[in-house]
């Protein structure tokens, strides 16, 4: 009988798992944390792109705090940049869309094009903040990086707006089950979804195929 000193040995799969866990929940209350100013957000998403990369890619055992203030302070310029910029893109459509709806008339059919732009930045803005995390380059090459991305390999971009949308229209929409759902976003649920992003977001950033400005 070996005893309980697989407990402590970080090799042993329980230790991998414990250790699994523990940047999961670390980096989770460190992006919620971080994206408190809500000017900060895009700096935290990319922080939190930066861990998760690393971890996939890294041989060794990750240290999430570190490895989360070295993301969030190395692309903090241009990330915040680019959410900025999203957010009043975002803000300006919205907007429009009010303004054309009690406008009424022709004015109604901006609103379908103007959707349909809100929805290409949200989706842009999945692969944009990973982008800035895994490259070195200026705001305006990361974005045609990004998009360079999503067009190549179109159905993991589906696949990841699934994985970060789902969870948030249940997160609104259950309220039967929304403390729980709270409780799991607290904890674990931004980072869960951001490491399964970033695991299929990788597999596009890394492949031998691929080339980047």
């Amino acid at each position: 009988m070996k005893g309980f000193g697989f407990l402590f040995d970080t090799d042993s799969k329980f230790g991998k798992a414990m250790g699994k866990i523990y940047l999961i929940v670390i980096t989770n209350i460190l992006f919620i944390a971080f994206s408190l100013p809500i000017v900060t957000i895009g700096a935290s998403y990319t922080a939190l792109c930066h861990v998760m990369l690393k971890t996939l890619r890294s041989q060794r055992e990750v240290r999430p705090l570190e490895e989360f203030w070295e993301g969030f302070k190395s692309n903090f310029k241009q990330a915040t940049i680019a959410w900025l910029i999203a957010v009043a893109l975002l803000v300006f459509g919205y907007l429009d869309m009010f303004w054309s709806s009690q406008i009424g008339g022709l004015s109604l059919y901006l609103q379908l094009p103007i959707a349909t732009m809100m929805c290409m930045i949200i989706v842009l803005l999945f692969y944009l903040f990973p982008t800035i995390a895994a490259f070195q380059n200026n705001v305006l090459n990361l974005v045609k990086n990004a998009i360079y991305f999503i067009m190549i390999k179109p159905w993991i971009s589906l696949a990841i707006v699934c994985c970060n949308i789902i969870p948030l229209a249940l997160l609104i929409l259950d309220q039967v089950n929304q403390p729980t759902y709270v409780f799991g976003f607290f904890f674990f649920g931004f980072s869960l979804i951001t490491m399964i992003s970033m695991n299929l977001i990788s597999k596009t950033f890394y492949s031998k195929h691929v080339t980047v400005e």
